[in-house]
């Protein structure tokens, strides 16, 4: 677009010129649109979207090292901890080590509350259709790429008769066309290049394994709930023991009863210890806020106020118990209650969760912290949880991008040989078939004493074998000049524009994969959305763009569509206490 010389400095002008520029760019899309092979652009569409998930679940994955599953009595692996096993005088803090070598098959995410039926049917349909339906995938497009490969391979070198064999015909890998592979490989080096041999042994192993990783990863397993035996030997939830919060020692100085038990209701409300369902809030208010003056097991000798009474001297003797969740509960309710705990007994008073108290309604049966720990119980119900092992769902994620990446890598090498040889047309099953008869015959010994129709599988078979290198199928031609071009395709690919689309992209799954990392929370998952636009974008540019102003527009509409998903999460992390808390260090520098 052309501008008069008044036009150039009317600043007013801009948001016209601007608006004018998105309108041509938007025409120039639409006319790429026309002309893109929507095929190839879908394929290359699905193949971002498989990468992008299998970061997804890695970045997810990354940030459960230290995870804390919600606090239960029962843990993961169905064992009671009511106190903290390494240390038993603190409370079991729920942690549990997602690494723990003892059993990697443990079932660390689960969810559900399911009869067994439904529990087996879930199951045996993820093995099916997740497990044989995901092998068939990855051997239908194992065997894409590895017959076009071993196409490109056939026009420079000679290739070995059951490595040809094994890939063409075999379609589905097995045990027994990998061994043959293996021994190929050792015995002849069936293909000029290692590393392609190799790869190609170990993508079959790992498709052979894929069903029994896939299945091995998810299992289902019985619900427990948590019960502890009182003394009279009768089993109790373990949420029907309401832990004591205090204990007034001389309660009859206050008009109530020596060894007064307040206790903390499930609906964290206080309550008297003998009848759980009477709210005494407010006289638990008033014991929390006269420890709050005074402290816990200081008898002074001073006098004080308890619910506007003036109590002569010493101070009440009110004893409290360590419990981290009557704490943590109350903290939460009665902040203001609390502030001074630690300068009035809270060393004593929350020193050793083993000595806290709990009771099932009744004054008179105290349990203790040990008790609890002693006699308590996962007992199994009628309902079952399905989910995943964490450690082989780890390493299946692992395998799988690294599958993805060593398969693409093959097939772009692939791809780039064939264009160079005008686009060699890849042989299916039956222009195999005659290849390969072709090729036998030819390599048979020519005697008049010897009838090739005559010789038995096994004759046929030990010649092969005794073979050291089986002529090429077909006729080898001379590409000398092959690695050379083929280098500068590669080369070709990272030049002008096209280093900083793959840079770009790079950097996207880059910061899918640290951030939560670096967040160490799975709650920043915000930035999926927006990072999977962005490199939407990335891809579809130089797939669809056939000029620079069409590429700006899909730029320019990746961004802002993932700046809108972003808006959200960016607000709640800038109001989040590690984003203040950095921000204050950085403003104090």
């Amino acid at each position: 677009m052309i501008l008069n010389a008044s036009e150039r400095f009317q600043v007013y002008l801009l948001p016209v010129i601007f608006l004018r520029c998105i309108k041509r760019a938007w025409q120039r899309f639409v006319a790429d649109c026309k002309e893109v092979g929507w095929r190839r652009g879908v394929i290359w569409f699905l193949f971002h979207l498989w990468i992008w998930s299998l970061a997804s679940l890695l970045a997810v994955a990354s940030t459960l090292f230290n995870w804390t599953p919600p606090v239960s009595r029962c843990q993961i692996d169905n064992t009671w901890s009511f106190l903290n096993p390494d240390h038993p005088r603190l409370p079991y803090s729920g942690y549990y080590n997602v690494w723990k070598p003892s059993n990697p098959f443990e079932i660390v995410f689960s969810a559900g509350s399911l009869s067994f039926g439904v529990a087996k049917l879930i199951d045996v349909i993820w093995d099916v259709v997740v497990g044989r339906g995901g092998q068939t995938v990855l051997a239908f497009i194992s065997y894409k790429v590895l017959t076009k490969y071993l196409t490109t391979e056939m026009a420079t070198s000679a290739i070995s008769i059951p490595t040809y064999r094994t890939i063409f015909l075999h379609r589905e890998p097995s045990v027994w066309s990998t061994l043959m592979l293996i021994e190929d490989f050792i015995r002849h080096r069936a293909l000029s290049s290692k590393p392609a041999m190799l790869w190609m042994i170990t993508s079959l192993l790992f498709i052979i394994s894929y069903p029994t990783l896939s299945s091995a990863m998810t299992s289902y397993s019985p619900q427990t709930s948590p019960y502890v035996q009182s003394y009279n030997g009768d089993y109790n939830q373990a949420t029907s023991f309401h832990p004591i919060l205090y204990v007034i020692r001389d309660g009859s100085r206050v008009n109530m009863t020596n060894d007064y038990a307040i206790c903390l209701s499930p609906i964290y409300t206080y309550s008297d210890c003998s009848d759980a369902n009477s709210d005494l809030s407010v006289v638990g208010s008033i014991v929390a806020n006269y420890t709050k003056d005074h402290g816990f097991y200081r008898p002074a000798n001073l006098t004080s106020v308890f619910n506007a009474s003036k109590i002569s001297s010493p101070v009440l003797n009110i004893t409290t118990f360590y419990d981290r969740d009557t704490y943590m509960s109350i903290t939460n309710a009665i902040s203001q209650q609390f502030t001074s705990l630690r300068k009035l007994g809270w060393e004593q008073a929350f020193s050793n969760y083993s000595e806290s108290m709990y009771t099932l309604g009744n004054v008179s049966e105290i349990y203790s912290g040990a008790y609890m720990q002693s006699n308590g119980n996962c007992v199994q119900n009628n309902s079952f949880k399905w989910g995943f092992s964490f450690i082989l769902i780890f390493v299946f994620l692992c395998l799988m991008l690294i599958w993805t990446l060593g398969t693409f890598l093959l097939w772009l090498k692939a791809h780039l040989t064939l264009r160079l040889n005008k686009e060699r047309v890849v042989c299916g099953e039956t222009k195999a078939i005659l290849q390969l008869a072709d090729a036998i015959i030819r390599d048979l010994p020519t005697n008049d004493n010897i009838q090739h129709d005559m010789l038995t599988e096994c004759q046929l078979n030990d010649y092969i074998r005794t073979r050291k290198r089986v002529g090429a199928i077909p006729e080898a031609i001379d590409l000398s000049w092959k690695e050379a071009k083929l280098s500068q395709e590669f080369r070709s690919l990272l030049k002008g524009s096209g280093k900083w689309w793959t840079l770009a992209y790079l950097l996207s799954v880059a910061a899918m994969i640290t951030l939560p990392v670096y967040f160490k929370s799975i709650s920043t998952g915000f930035y999926v959305p927006p990072l999977f636009l962005i490199g939407s974008g990335m891809i579809a540019a130089p797939l669809v763009g056939r000029s620079r102003s069409s590429r700006f527009l899909i730029v320019l509409l990746s961004l802002l569509s993932g700046g809108v998903f972003m808006l959200p999460g960016l607000f709640r992390l800038f109001l989040s206490p590690k984003w203040q808390a950095t921000l204050k260090r950085f403003r104090a520098k």
